[in-house]
């Protein structure tokens, strides 16, 4: 039995795709004022999508790709500043606790030295390897 083949690219038969859309571009103050409300409200129920597309003289689908677009970029926005924050707040523990070694704990340090109290306490941090300790 003899299988028949078609001949050329499997999709070449497909209806041709439509034409993408041109980006569209909004004015200052129609960008000015989906700022303004997004600031306000992140979400807009459909009738204040309405209402606010035809006082923008916008389409309703404009507005709610605009907003669906600004709530992506204000995700990706807050994200990368939580991940700042934290960066910076690991490195100020890391030179506070440097910091507090190089100086409070040290074993060389003439007032941990003298001061029993003190140099029991060097003993008891729980932050310093066992390694690095000079005194056992």
């Amino acid at each position: 039995m003899a299988v028949t083949r078609r001949i050329g690219h499997p999709y070449q038969n497909r209806t041709p795709p439509k034409r993408k859309k041109p980006r569209t571009s909004f004015t200052r103050l129609q960008i000015m004022e989906l700022e303004k409300r997004f600031h306000r409200q992140k979400y807009l129920a459909s009738a204040e999508r309405s209402a606010l597309a035809k006082a923008l003289k916008m389409t309703d689908a404009q507005v709610k790709t605009w907003f669906q677009n600004r709530r992506t970029k204000y995700r990706r926005q807050t994200a990368e500043e939580r991940e700042a924050e934290r960066q910076a707040a690991n490195r100020l523990m890391i030179s506070l606790q440097a910091e507090a070694n190089k100086t409070i704990y040290d074993i060389r340090d003439p007032l941990c030295m003298s001061n029993s109290s003190l140099h029991a306490l060097q003993n008891l941090q729980p932050w310093v390897d066992d390694s690095s300790r000079s005194d056992r």
